[in-house]
């Protein structure tokens, strides 16, 4: 069985161009297989509809299709990348939808969050959920990539663009914040 760099690299002609360079439809389709799930909870975590996060994780194997060049080379870059596509592409459609004001920003629902918050109850889980959904967008994304989509910090870095201890910072912050008010949200409920 070939990896994914193999069929990447028998499928793109060596002397083509990236215009004229074409991909097999097998390897598409392992880059799919390997990829979609992950592509799409990103998606869905982030959005309140399926039908959205399928749209997002569908354009975002569209773009590798169009672009298939640029998948990098190292295939422990790959999943970034494309989570990387993925975020430009749900961003794209949020503002898309605002602009059409289809979808006001302020009415999203809360995140949808899988993990140990399932573990929790109720009204722990939705103090950790608003703790999460007050955050500055950047320490957001910076904490569900890492935590949700369990990215390494390189890995959140090339999503976001930013350097590992950038990165480092974000979530540091993000997590003293969510600590603080979820901490605060119980102790209040438990004084009611």
């Amino acid at each position: 069985m070939y990896s994914l760099l193999a069929w990447r690299a028998r499928s793109l002609p060596s002397s083509s161009s990236p215009s004229t360079a074409t991909v097999s439809d097998e390897w598409l389709t392992q880059l799919r297989q390997a990829h979609l799930d992950g592509v799409y909870a990103y998606a869905r975590r982030r959005l309140p509809s399926v039908e959205d996060a399928e749209d997002v994780a569908a354009e975002t194997f569209a773009a590798v299709c169009v672009a298939p060049q640029r998948v990098p080379q190292d295939e422990t870059k790959v999943r970034a990348w494309l989570l990387g596509i993925a975020r430009n592409k749900l961003t794209d459609l949020l503002r898309k939808r605002y602009k059409r004001r289809e979808l006001p920003l302020t009415d999203l629902e809360p995140l949808a969050l899988a993990g140990p918050e399932a573990l929790l109850g109720p009204p722990q889980a939705q103090a950790l959920r608003s703790a999460i959904d007050g955050l500055p967008a950047d320490q957001r994304e910076a904490l569900l990539l890492k935590y949700a989509d369990e990215l390494t910090l390189t890995e959140v870095g090339r999503v976001l663009g930013k350097s590992e201890a950038a990165v480092s910072s974000l979530l540091q912050r993000a997590r003293a914040t969510v600590r603080e008010r979820a901490a605060y949200a119980f102790t209040t409920k438990e004084k009611s």
